[in-house]
């Protein structure tokens, strides 16, 4: 805390012996502690040994060096000396006024020269100072008086209960600003600004009211587009009003950089602030005004609670305020990333809370029940600027999401944890899909567009049933998977992949063609088993877009917002997401993997996602490295799809695959293959694709009992065909399954194939295939 006591007084007077009374000599910086680290004792002709004053330039450079960098930080300090002078007494008060530090002196002046002179004389030899020099430093201090901004507390020779007071006086001047809340009807703690006016404007509803007590949080500036009208309202509202207290946040270091004239250390303060601020006629000597208002931590009574608020959030209550240098208050205890309000409620006492801003890499709600209110959440970003309010009633979180923000293309990227390169060099105009496309798209007969209710401006451009059976592939149908655009923008809203195939199903994939064409090294990576699922943002609404490759209206598009839910469970990590996504120009797709809506061939014990890549919104297909991918993965905790292996030749990828195709063992669906141009191809494991027969084998099977057209032989057939090329041992396992399946009610066949199948091989009679083990 910005606190600073110095002593006043003869040697002898009790000033290092009161300090250690009173418990400050953990933050105290001793004249005579420092002289004998600078040098030994000396010893004089007549074999005396005394104190060594030789050094005392280097002792006092020493002392100023060590203070300024204590009030630098903000650390309570206690300077342990003499001060007989006026100008001993006004270098510091000018130090620490620089430093926007209080100052007190404990004043031991009035303590009788004869009694300090006593003492002095009942010291260790070494100790002792000469009788001409107390004389000459008693005339010093009866000749020297305490400037008026000074706070003295005056120290004379007391008894016990005395001793008590006094150490009571000290703790009450160095506790925080503590105001009394019950002499307002409500107490409104506002968040971080940053530079945001429209919804600070939502919160106060115009203006302060005069029954109500303010606290902000900090950070005021940068980063938003509003700094003008933020610095305005601050210095011609607040600074005059009693019922406002404002606290330092770690942004305000920029106003004090400025109020010294020296060159901004941040180039989005320097690009954006300043001339914001110069736009807005905000002065110097305005923010020199503001700047000293500051406050780093203050305490608010109200109603039997007591509320902690500083900008950078505590892990608890401290035991002493000053303890803590303005640093933590504003920056926080421990590191940004640790969860401050989860160790708070944990550890503070009862009827303490806290509110702070900051930081909330945890993604802490706002929530009534809370005991540490986090009151950080982006606003600068388009996201909420939160505020909680204290009343007889409790707490009353408040959030309101900032609709005025600058572009991300028009930020300062420094701070963000990477833009990707289609963000840094591409063009805004590759968001839209080009006219000609639009055309191509609602004109092919094999392209069906499908509307929303939820989106109504959104349509989603989706191949028919007709290019699928029919293999009516070109650019366009195509193109058409999972590809959503808002109808009056052409801006793209969510994309998936381009339409890809399996290895051998037509002739862009023919093992020929794909000797010539393949660009080695070829990756493989895990094929889950499960639905593609896309996230995507909505401009028009500043909406998250979550949709299955068809709509967003889909049972399976509910399926994928449900486990969205389950892995980012509180609102403000769902909003990271839908900022994310906004901000990087970019849609990710998932794989759903989902056992109790959408069972498929390959068990999974649970519903999951897997987040397959991250791709540009744009008509061109790009897509983040996997490098990239894993970090956004990291970011929001997100399993990421897994690299099977690279191969990085020809020949290799023939043997591999053979491999694979023989392989039994391998419960996945299989691997999506990419060559280093980016073209891709599926590569299906024999496992899968058995157990894919058989399902179709057993729905033929319900198909031909309900009178409805379906053809067991031809699945059967399938078994032994070239183009699934299935093991030898898998065609007598299918018969068997099929004799098996006969044997089934209609109703069981309705039952998916992973049940079915678990059944089919826990019958008694049956010898399980070993390279068939479900």
């Amino acid at each position: 805390m910005k606190k600073l006591i110095f002593t006043r007084g003869l040697p002898g007077s009790g000033k290092s012996t009161m300090l250690r009374h009173l418990e400050l000599d953990t933050a105290t910086i001793s004249a005579d502690a420092v002289r004998y680290l600078m040098g030994s004792p000396t010893m004089n002709a007549q074999g005396a040994i005394a104190t060594n004053h030789g050094n005392e330039s280097k002792v006092w450079g020493f002392i100023r060096a060590t203070l300024e960098a204590r009030l630098r930080k903000g650390d309570t300090t206690v300077l342990d000396a003499c001060n007989t002078t006026s100008d001993d007494i006004n270098s510091i008060v000018r130090l620490a006024a620089g430093h926007g530090y209080e100052v007190a002196c404990l004043d031991f002046s009035g303590i009788p020269i004869d009694v300090c002179m006593q003492r002095n004389m009942a010291r260790k030899e070494m100790f002792r100072v000469g009788l001409h020099v107390m004389n000459r430093m008693h005339t010093q201090l009866q000749s020297s008086a305490l400037p008026e901004s000074v706070h003295r507390i005056p120290i004379g020779s007391i008894t016990a209960p005395e001793m008590e007071n006094l150490k009571l006086e000290v703790d009450n001047w160095l506790y925080p600003v503590c105001v009394d809340g019950n002499e307002y009807a409500q107490v409104l703690f506002v968040g971080d600004l940053q530079g945001c006016y429209s919804p600070l404007m939502e919160v106060i509803q115009g203006g302060f009211r005069d029954d109500t007590l303010y606290v902000f949080t900090g950070d005021y500036l940068d980063r938003g587009p509003e700094n003008g009208q933020v610095a305005r309202f601050i210095i011609d509202e607040a600074l005059s009003r009693e019922n406002v207290h404002l606290l330092r946040g770690n942004h305000e270091d920029h106003i004090d950089i400025e109020i010294a004239g020296k060159k901004p250390v941040s180039e989005e303060v320097g690009r954006y602030t300043l001339p914001q601020l110069k736009s807005s006629n905000v002065t110097t000597d305005e923010l020199k005004r503001w700047s000293a208002a500051l406050q780093d931590v203050i305490v608010v009574k109200f109603n039997g609670v007591n509320v902690l608020a500083c900008h950078g959030g505590l892990s608890t209550v401290p035991e002493k305020f000053w303890m803590l240098s303005s640093e933590q208050y504003i920056r926080g205890t421990g590191r940004y990333q640790d969860n401050v309000d989860l160790s708070f409620a944990g550890k503070a006492p009862p009827f303490w809370r806290q509110v702070h801003g900051h930081r909330n890499t945890h993604h802490h709600e706002n929530s009534p029940i809370n005991h540490s209110f986090n009151l950080e959440e982006a606003v600068e970003d388009g996201g909420n600027l939160r505020a909680v309010r204290l009343s007889a009633s409790g707490f009353s979180p408040i959030e309101v999401r900032n609709k005025v923000f600058r572009p991300f293309r028009e930020r300062v990227w420094g701070h963000y944890d990477f833009v990707p390169t289609w963000v840094r060099e591409g063009s805004v105009d590759d968001l839209k899909l080009p006219d000609a496309l639009v055309r191509d798209l609602n004109n092919h007969k094999m392209v069906a567009q499908r509307h929303s209710n939820k989106f109504p401006h959104v349509v989603s451009h989706a191949f028919t049933k007709n290019a699928f059976y029919g293999q009516a592939w070109d650019s366009i149908t195509c193109k058409a998977r999972g590809l959503f655009e808002d109808i009056e923008t052409h801006e793209v809203v969510a994309r998936s992949y381009d339409k890809f195939f399996n290895y051998g199903e037509n002739l862009t994939v023919a093992p020929e063609r794909l000797k010539e064409e393949l660009k080695f090294p070829l990756t493989a990576w895990v094929k889950e088993n499960g639905f593609l699922g896309i996230a995507g943002y909505d401009a028009r609404t500043d909406a998250l877009f979550l949709t299955s490759k068809s709509q967003p209206d889909s049972p399976f598009a509910t399926y994928l917002e449900e486990l969205i839910h389950r892995q980012l469970p509180r609102i403000s990590q769902r909003d990271e997401l839908r900022r994310f996504l906004r901000n990087s120009e970019a849609s990710m797709i998932f794989e759903v993997n989902d056992p109790v809506n959408d069972p498929h061939m390959i068990a999974y014990e649970e519903p999951h996602l897997v987040l397959l890549d991250v791709v540009r919104r744009s008509h061109k297909f790009e897509k983040l490295p996997y490098e990239e991918l894993q970090k956004v993965g990291a970011m929001f905790g997100l399993k990421v799809k897994q690299k099977a292996l690279v191969l990085n030749s020809w020949e290799g990828f023939v043997g591999w695959q053979k491999a694979v195709q023989k392989n039994m063992n391998l419960k996945i669906e299989g691997y999506v293959l990419e060559d280093s141009s980016g073209f891709m191809f599926k590569q299906k494991a024999p496992y899968y694709s058995f157990w894919k027969i058989m399902r179709s084998l057993k729905e033929a099977e319900y198909r031909q009992r309900t009178n409805q057209r379906g053809n067991v032989g031809v699945q059967l057939a399938k078994l032994s065909s070239d183009v699934f090329d299935l093991p030898p041992e898998c065609v007598t396992t299918g018969h068997e399954f099929y004799e098996w399946v006969r044997e089934l009610d209609t109703q069981d066949l309705l039952t998916d194939i992973i049940t079915l199948r678990e059944r089919f091989f826990e019958r008694d009679w049956v010898v399980e295939p070993a390279r068939l083990t479900p």
